[in-house]
């Protein structure tokens, strides 16, 4: 009693489609997306665990990945459950608890192209795509960038969104070799970032673009900063997330040699700065994402009331609306916060539900 007791790493689960159905029911699900009108009746759920690739920000693939010898190690590994197990739940959950909204929740949803095809094919011969191709469910998913133009030549993209796919977030993370050699990040480089989201921008307008960019890297500059600023203008997503490095214990990056780290984990939330470069000391780090944050590029601007008053997609529209509303009112309550901030205190960006600390 009163001993933590380390057991080894038991085998993985081969088969996910032996697992039951989550218990919805134990929870109040129509108060997941009640006053949402970007993500109404929306749920969460997977198909996969794990993910492709070992990139050194991330504790998913960790979590989830295979076990090496019981010796703390770690390598990559996919697991799926059928597509047709797949849609099953999505199925269930449309009819059952009146879901319109599917959030995937897998570290990369597109990895398997035969899962994202037969998925897809069962969807668009069910009652949830009418016979006119209008998709009854909504879909968003985490996808990588070299999986879309590789989808794309193989005729699977067309078919996820026929189905209803309608907001990618897609892992850009940088455009320079250094940057991508440091995170750990493979098959991705500025020209297949480049092509994946002129295809979705060019083929498939109706899905909402959103990229992710990571700064903060050791040895990055305001220089480094600017240049990805540049590089995600001209990439032209419809949103884009400038994420600083956050170094979680388990990942790659936490055992790497980051100066001046915030023992904090209450700051981790991938919005506050809680370690410097080398070339930028933590009070910088967090002063130029102050910055940014309160002035958005003329190009970006641009890009978003652009679409809050000539998009055709209402909902591109809406969420395009939202996101300059919610981003007025961080910028506003940050400048605040920051004009009563003691020198030492760390802006926090994220915001926390009312019964977060309870």
């Amino acid at each position: 009693a009163g001993q933590t007791v380390v057991t080894p790493a038991r085998p993985l689960i081969r088969d996910l489609d032996s697992l039951p159905r989550p218990a919805y029911d134990l929870i109040d699900l129509q108060r997941y997306g009640c006053g949402s009108r970007n993500h109404p009746q929306l749920v969460s759920l997977e198909h996969s665990r794990g993910c492709v690739d070992s990139c050194g920000f991330c504790i998913l693939w960790k979590h989830m990945g295979e076990s090496l010898n019981g010796n703390g190690q770690v390598r990559p590994r996919v697991r799926t459950k059928s597509a047709e197990r797949s849609f099953e739940e999505v199925h269930w959950l449309y009819h059952e608890y009146g879901r319109r909204t599917f959030g995937w929740v897998d570290p990369t949803f597109n990895a398997i192209p035969e899962w994202s095809d037969q998925w897809a094919e069962r969807m668009l011969r069910s009652e949830l795509v009418s016979p006119r191709g209008v998709a009854w469910t909504l879909h968003t998913a985490w996808l990588r960038a070299d999986a879309i133009v590789r989808d794309e030549k193989l005729g699977i993209l067309r078919k996820l969104v026929r189905a209803g796919l309608r907001q990618a977030v897609i892992g850009l993370e940088r455009d320079d070799p250094r940057g991508l050699t440091t995170v750990g990040k493979h098959h991705n480089d500025a020209e297949v970032c480049r092509e994946a989201i002129a295809i979705l921008r060019e083929k498939y307008p109706q899905v909402y673009i959103i990229g992710s960019l990571i700064f903060g890297l050791p040895g990055d500059t305001w220089a480094d900063l600017q240049r990805l600023l540049r590089w995600q203008d001209r990439l032209g997503p419809d949103y884009c997330f400038i994420i600083p490095l956050t170094p979680n214990p388990g990942t790659e990056a936490a055992r790497g040699s980051l100066d001046e780290v915030d023992p904090d984990l209450s700051h981790y939330n991938f919005h506050t700065p809680v370690c410097g470069t080398g070339a930028l000391d933590l009070r910088s780090m967090q002063a130029l994402y102050w910055r940014i944050m309160l002035r958005p590029s003329w190009p970006r601007m641009q890009r978003l009331l652009r679409t809050v008053v000539f998009e055709r997609c209402p909902r591109k529209r809406r969420i395009s609306l939202s996101l300059l509303v919610h981003g007025t009112r961080i910028s506003v309550r940050s400048l605040l916060s920051r004009l009563r901030a003691q020198p030492a205190q760390v802006n926090c960006y994220s915001r926390r539900p009312s019964w977060y600390e309870t």
